[in-house]
């Protein structure tokens, strides 16, 4: 995940180094608009001239989360304009220049802003300010149940009656048989939804395998992975994951297309490539060049963790190799 934090003083560009030493699973990009640092700043780092306002617009382009170093007033007035929609924002925190506390501000737990803080909050010493009801009083919230099993949440609006009643300690009916009345629905794909269901959620039950040249960008993948969807007529919502060889784990045009769209990317190595078993298009040249005949439709069949089919076969795209499988799709619920 790439996070982009900018700071306004010396002591919050200080910080900001601070976090990219100590959590390092995060890829940081620093910037600061502090005119006094503006000469001292690592070669890696960036002063920024623009107004902030548009800053934070360029990052929402890019799908960053962002951590502003400075007051929470500064980073609300900077992200007011691109506030949207709550499955779809980007997350966004605020740390104050010393580091005790650790403020998500959107997107705590579709975008998981609530876990990135608590995962700062102890890289720093510092504390995570959690706000979100659920989380407080710990308790499940559906959201993230949806996010953690794969699920797509068709309407949004539902989320709070379904947490009312979490908090209100009222029992909650998760269905999906029509002729009860449940409070959170579990649809099929395409599946015409009951009216009575307060909350929709739709399994993700298709895996994306994607192989790629050096160097493609997020336009090229979108585009090879769009019209191989298409061709089945799938949904991006439908797409719970995706894959690749272990070469392309820091491949910037996958990382990209995986943040933007919120689709967790695995990476597999040649040799357990090589095991999966299945008809595929082999290549002697891409043997050669990465130790195995196939990637995209190898990749997405190991994603499926055995049960899986491919449903699109290798399309071939402007240097994208992409194929599509559908697995077997399960709920997960914690033993406690």
């Amino acid at each position: 995940m790439k996070i982009a934090v900018i700071s306004f003083t010396s002591r919050g560009y200080d910080l900001s180094r601070q976090l990219r030493r100590k959590i390092k699973e995060f890829e940081w990009e620093i910037y600061s608009k502090c005119k006094s640092v503006r000469n001292k700043l690592m070669p890696e780092d960036s002063y920024v001239e623009v107004p902030l306002q548009q800053w934070t617009g360029e990052q929402f382009e890019k799908h960053r989360t962002v951590v502003f170093v400075g007051a929470t007033g500064i980073a609300v007035r900077a992200i007011a304009p691109f506030v949207d929609n709550k499955l779809t924002d980007e997350p966004v925190l605020s740390v104050d220049e010393k580091g005790n506390y650790v403020i998500p501000l959107l997107s705590g737990h579709v975008g998981g802003a609530n876990a990135i803080a608590e995962r700062i909050a102890k890289g720093i010493k510092g504390e995570p300010v959690i706000t979100t009801a659920t989380d407080i009083n710990d308790k499940l919230a559906i959201d993230v149940f949806a996010k953690e099993n794969e699920m797509t949440i068709k309407n949004k609006a539902s989320i709070a009656s379904v947490s009312a009643k979490v908090l209100e300690k009222k029992p909650v009916r998760v269905s999906v048989p029509t002729e009860y009345l449940p409070d959170v629905y579990i649809a099929k794909p395409k599946e015409t939804l009951p009216e009575r269901a307060i909350l929709i959620l739709e399994p993700k039950e298709y895996v994306l395998g994607i192989g790629c040249k050096k160097g493609k960008t997020l336009t090229e993948i979108e585009a090879g992975v769009r019209e191989a969807l298409a061709s089945a007529q799938i949904l991006m919502e439908q797409v719970g994951r995706m894959a690749s060889i272990d070469l392309k784990k820091s491949e910037e045009g996958l990382l990209e297309f995986s943040q933007k769209y919120r689709i967790p990317f695995v990476t597999f190595g040649a040799e357990e490539l090589k095991e999966v078993q299945g008809e595929f298009s082999e290549s002697s040249f891409v043997s050669e060049t990465v130790g195995v005949g196939n990637v995209c439709e190898r990749s997405a069949m190991a994603a499926c963790e055995g049960t899986g089919r491919l449903v699109v076969k290798k399309l071939a795209k402007n240097g994208v190799t992409v194929a599509v499988a559908k697995r077997k799709w399960s709920i997960h619920l914690d033993e406690e």
